[in-house]
């Protein structure tokens, strides 16, 4: 963009997706903030209004101004299907539909939808360049108001009308403003950083990039007196996690019960009202937003003092009971709050802890306990309408236990304790208050359950699997036959963990389609993208703090806040959890899957004889080597052929000494079979890490091995410094040469190369033959073997040179296919293809399979022409 623009507005939309295609494309974070540093800079320059109409389109989901489009993947391809009249079951159709699905895609588009409609669109497309920012925004506003106004016919004309007149690549840019996921590998701080350094702690306060944009509108200005303004939404404050166990108190602390509602601030001033949720939206019309046109706000007005003249209060919008007056957790009966009407059987109930403004005064620098004083003066408590929180003083951790207890005795979420000196700091955690939940420390129940289906993720996981659906078995029988689904997970596995699950699951994935679902799996609204046979899966030991009420799952309940704590190797796929076990536990803690009370932890007191370091007492070993002179080792766990105990043996017969648990002098840490323990210590990466088999080697040659890549599972910092400067990442050394054995095990390491482009395949190829693979010959040909029906030896047999020479076996005929290869003695289908080809607009040809014989023979590819069939 080289001409001046007087209004910004007027910049051409095109010149936006070119900057972003270019950012995009570029490697290097660095480079990617130069270019849009210098497209900020360009623009401030001869539009230093108001950034906001650029600034909302490369942020979409920080935009709070425009309502929701009503438009995620699966309505746009919907439209799309529509718009270019595609065949409903056609390839294109399918690809637009199964976006996130590896298997139906043929290029490196996996899990991104945009690029799937660009590359559709590629030919069908005219150069576009007709409209403006302002002109998307505009219509990006109509669609929101059109969706808001539950007019969809009005959406789609809409959007229809916006991509009539956009080239495919600025459609694919829409696409992304519009599913609110922009992908130009610039996080959000730092596009805000690159508008103003004080861009992101505005919006922090603030949750409006409008408002970062009309205050922050020269980088050498800075804006220090930020504030929390009157009806602008902010981040509230937060509560940093504690572990009760862990916990110690030395001074007077606040306890309250923790709500399971909506975070919600209120602002009032002169009869007007706004409420926001604590990720900024705003639900004023929901309530009210003065007494006259909403119920729920003329009820609290009412309870309002004659004398306020305005304030900001912050608390948690709760479900109150009518019928037993009490307050209900939104996680018991899967409760939207900001849906309830006043009336109803559950009503809305704002339960107020904090305020942030009182009568034109910030009282955010008072301490908590005058704030709460403060609280007094502004309303009257009502039942079922706007209530106080009960909080109490406590000065020690046995009190806190006594309220964490009672808090589960009531089936509540938790408590949260406050420092009564503690000031008000928006969207800040670590500031003196502390929530404690059940599930935060030790005694949550444990789950196993089935994996059953699986979700394609997104961004960095596009392709692969990394949300799995979970179910418990539908009968108590040795051999369960059918499975209901329970919940869906992906926090707690690491990712190594979830990539070695997925190595293992990977080849039983099948697709799931919701007009043939499998027989054994008993689902409802939730579908998977993929399912797996139970007899092929895995059994996940989960946990979670809470059962709660859903229709989105077949055993009408789910799991809230699951988190996977190990995979279950050592069970077998029939030891799931069963409807019947999972029913008894949820009942047995009324919704509450915490075993009973938390209790203090006392420290296990032991002696230990003097240079007893071994796990247990044994005879004295005879020492026949120093190989361990000096090294202290720590044996996690053994193997059925060596035991603990006979490694620990071997340590101290070489000259070692061993230790129970590892320490900072330990040299390093051994183990046989994988367990959790074992697992933890890989991942802290705070030792040296390796096998019984490094130390049975050691043992038989007599020396101690050095460390390397193949033998270290896992190494602190240090030595993964000195490793590095001698082996490569896969463990072949840059000074030693290798053996036969240490090759193969190199090559074993190494994992796939994804996604590898043709021309670096040729360019392998020539570095490696000077010419074309001759084992590759076929690498880039596309099949269908015409072996329906008949036993053909000559076409089972070219099938699989073809797929030796890396050729592409197709299972039916699709758009992929180049050739269908026949047995010319054999012509009984060929009418029948030919005709399925033309009825499917296939373009192939029909080969002799003794093309593929005489390209093996000759090891390179002859002209296939010489060998085509012609149909009568």
């Amino acid at each position: 963009m080289t001409e001046a623009i007087k209004n910004l507005n007027d910049i051409p939309f095109h010149h936006f997706c070119k900057m972003c295609e270019k950012i995009k494309s570029q490697k290097l974070a660095k480079k990617r903030a130069e270019i849009l540093q210098k497209f900020i800079d360009n623009v401030m320059k001869t539009n230093p209004v108001s950034f906001f109409p650029i600034l909302r389109l490369l942020l979409p989901q920080l935009d709070r101004e425009r309502g929701p489009y009503g438009m995620k993947e699966i309505n746009l391809a919907r439209t799309y299907k529509r718009i270019l009249s595609l065949p409903p079951n056609g390839f294109e159709a399918e690809r637009l539909m199964n976006f996130s699905s590896p298997s139906s895609m043929t290029s490196g588009f996996v899990g991104d939808f945009a690029e799937v409609v660009c590359c559709i669109l590629r030919t069908r497309c005219g150069e576009g360049n007709k409209m403006t920012i302002g002109d998307v925004n505009q219509a990006l506003d109509n669609i929101a108001n059109k969706h808001k106004g539950n007019d969809p016919r009005g959406v789609d004309d809409e959007f229809t009308n916006m991509v009539q007149k956009m080239s495919h690549d600025e459609q694919k840019w829409l696409i992304r403003i519009i599913i609110k996921e922009m992908g130009i590998g610039l996080g959000t701080n730092r596009i805000l950083g690159l508008y103003h350094p004080d861009a992101a702690e505005l919006y922090i306060l603030t949750n409006s990039i409008c408002e970062v944009c009309s205050k922050l509108k020269d980088r050498n200005v800075r804006y220090h007196e930020l504030d929390i303004e009157l009806f602008r939404a902010f981040r509230p404050m937060l509560c940093e996690r504690g572990d009760i166990h862990k916990l110690s108190l030395n001074s007077m602390f606040y306890v309250e019960n923790k709500f399971d509602g909506e975070r919600f601030q209120l602002h009032y001033k002169d009869r007007k009202f706004k409420y926001f949720s604590r990720n900024g939206y705003e639900y004023s019309e929901n309530y009210g937003e003065d007494p006259e046109s909403g119920y729920f706000t003329s009820l609290i007005m009412k309870q309002l003092d004659s004398n306020l003249i305005s304030c900001v209060l912050d608390g948690e919008m709760m479900g109150w009971q009518r019928g037993s007056h009490k307050l209900i957790s939104k996680g018991k009966i899967n409760l939207d709050v900001k849906k309830l009407k006043v009336g109803s059987s559950i009503q809305p109930c704002f339960c107020v802890f904090d305020v942030i403004l009182y009568n034109d005064e910030m009282v955010t620098n008072h301490p908590y306990k005058e704030r709460i004083k403060i609280l007094e003066k502004i309303f009257t408590p009502a039942e079922g309408v706007i209530m106080t929180v009960e909080r109490s003083l406590i000065n020690s951790t046995g009190q806190v236990f006594e309220a964490l207890n009672t808090a589960i005795d009531d089936c509540e979420e938790g408590i949260i304790l406050k420092d009564p000196d503690s000031v008000y700091k928006p969207n800040s955690r670590k500031d003196g208050w502390i929530k404690i939940k059940p599930d935060y420390s030790e005694g949550t129940v444990d789950l196993d359950l089935l994996i059953i289906g699986g979700y394609y993720g997104s961004g960095r996981m596009k392709g692969q699997i990394c949300h799995f659906l979970l179910g418990v078995a539908a009968d108590e029988s040795d051999n369960p036959t059918t499975f209901m689904s329970v919940a869906r997970v992906s926090s707690g596995l690491s990712d190594e963990e979830r990539a070695e699950l997925n190595s293992k699951l990977n080849p039983h994935w099948i697709k799931f389609k919701s007009n043939n679902p499998p027989s054994f799996l008993l689902l409802k609204r939730e579908k998977p993208d993929v399912y797996i046979t139970p007899r092929c899966s895995k059994i996940l030991q989960v946990k979670s703090p809470e059962v709660m009420r859903t229709d989105a799952y077949y055993t009408g309940y789910t799991l809230r806040f699951v988190r996977v704590e190990a995979i279950r190797e050592d069970k077998l796929w029939s030891d799931c959890l069963s409807i019947e076990e999972f029913n008894k536990l949820r009942m047995a803690y009324s919704g509450k899957l915490t075993a009973g009370h938390v209790v203090p932890k006392t420290r296990r007191k032991r002696k230990l004889e003097e240079n007893q370091t071994c796990s247990q007492p044994r005879a004295k070993v005879e020492k026949t080597s120093e190989i361990f002179a000096g090294k202290e080792i720590c044996i996690l766990t053994g193997i059925e052929e060596h035991s603990k105990q006979d490694l620990e043996a071997l340590v101290l017969g070489n000259g070692g000494s061993v230790v129970p648990q590892p320490t900072s002098s330990t040299f390093c840490v051994v183990f046989g079979s994988k367990n959790i323990r074992v697992q933890n210590v890989i991942r802290a990466k705070k030792h040296n890490v390796t096998t019984h088999d490094w130390l049975l080697k050691c043992v038989s040659e007599g020396k101690l091995i050095p460390w390397n890549r193949l033998n270290l599972i896992s190494c602190d910092l240090k030595t993964d410094l000195i490793i590095s400067e001698q082996y490569d990442v896969f463990g072949d050394s840059y000074y030693e040469p290798v053996t036969k054995e240490q090759m193969a095990t190199i090559f074993s390491a190494m994992p796939p190369v994804q996604n590898c482009c043709i021309e670096e395949v040729k360019e392998i190829d020539q570095l490696i033959f000077g010419k074309v693979s001759p084992y590759s010959i076929f690498r880039n040909a596309y099949a269908y073997f015409d072996l329906n029906n008949i036993e053909v030896a000559n076409l089972k047999n070219a099938e699989l040179i073809f797929k030796f020479l890396s050729g592409n076996v197709c299972s039916e005929i699709t758009r992929l296919v180049n050739y269908i290869i026949v047995d010319e003695t054999h012509l009984e289908n060929l009418k029948k293809l030919n005709e399925l080809c033309n009825n499917s607009h296939i373009s192939c040809e029909f080969v002799s399979y003794k093309w593929i014989i005489n390209c093996f023979k000759n090891m390179e590819l002859e002209d296939h022409r010489n060998y085509v069939i012609t149909i009568d």
